[in-house]
């Protein structure tokens, strides 16, 4: 952080509560490789979906469980997809059992979560697994309901500061009324993006900020609203683009005073919508290409 005035943010306790009722989905999903499909008997109950089919599946597609298993973290040496019912995994032995789910930790699949400072019960310990000596529970809704609400929340607020840092600058005074509103805030909708933030701070859309947009979409809505794009310095009201090197747009801020961004680093419900100085945003976002659009009439 720079000279601005730094201050800690945290989730309402409306917001959490809305965390607590959506974050575990009631679909239980599990990743495998070949190796491991293998071992399981036919008649297991299980839907076998290969990953180049799950990955365009529309089903599987909706945002909230994308973000629930972190499907673009998942090593892609998971070849397979497995559909199960809740009571699926206590049917397997006790060796395929740790097995799949030592295989989750080491995919990437997410709600595979730490869990060291919460006592688990018997029945929760069957839907746990030891790793370089941590305890991971799988995080499943049998295992959810059998969690007392102080335990979720303590669970999941230890997960969301895993995501980003709750440090923030203080917004300025030059810092627009309809994006002071939302800054420094929690969104308790899966989806809201970098994207969507900026679309919102040009245009005042509240609604923009509930949406999931793709690059295309962001950039004619751009055009739109008359910004384009200019070779000179940042100032207030610039859109500033992140492009990788292959031309793919990364990430897109709101400049709201010299030096502050109104930003959103991700799509999910941990990512809150921040105000942030120029070092973190360049330090979070070392693509090969900036661009910046200014409002032109």
């Amino acid at each position: 952080m720079s000279q601005n005035q730094v201050i800690q943010i945290a989730p309402s306790e409306a917001v959490i509560n809305e965390w607590l009722k959506s974050f575990v989905p009631a679909c239980t999903l599990y990743f495998v490789d070949e190796n491991q499909l293998s071992r399981f008997h036919s008649d297991s109950g299980m839907l076998v979906i290969p990953r180049s089919e799950f990955d365009l599946h529309p089903a599987y597609r909706e945002i909230s469980l994308a973000n629930a298993y972190t499907y673009w973290m998942i090593d892609q040496a998971a070849s397979h997809v497995l559909h199960v019912s809740e009571d699926w995994l206590q049917c397997l032995s006790d060796e395929l059992k740790h097995e799949l789910l030592i295989n989750q930790v080491h995919f990437g699949r997410g709600l595979m979560f730490s869990v060291s400072d919460i006592r688990l019960s018997k029945k929760l310990e069957s839907y746990s697994v030891k790793l370089n000596g941590e305890t991971y529970i799988d995080l499943q809704r049998n295992v959810w309901k059998c969690l007392t609400r102080f335990e979720r929340r303590q669970l999941i607020l230890d997960y969301a500061k895993e995501w980003e840092s709750w440090e923030t600058c203080m917004p300025s005074s030059e810092t627009p009324k309809h994006i002071a509103k939302w800054a420094n805030t929690f969104s308790s909708v899966s989806g809201s993006n970098c994207l969507a933030a900026t679309l919102f701070a040009i245009t005042k859309q509240e609604w923009f900020l509930t949406q999931w947009i793709h690059s295309q979409t962001f950039l004619h809505t751009l055009t739109h609203a008359s910004y384009k794009e200019v070779e000179a310095p940042i100032q207030p009201g610039d859109v500033v683009t992140f492009w990788d090197s292959e031309g793919r747009l990364q990430h897109a801020t709101y400049c709201i005073a010299e030096g502050l961004f109104f930003n959103k680093n991700g799509q999910t419900i941990f990512n809150p919508w921040k105000v942030i100085d120029e070092q973190d945003l360049f330090a979070s976002w070392k693509t090969d290409r900036i661009k910046i659009f200014r409002y032109k009439q």
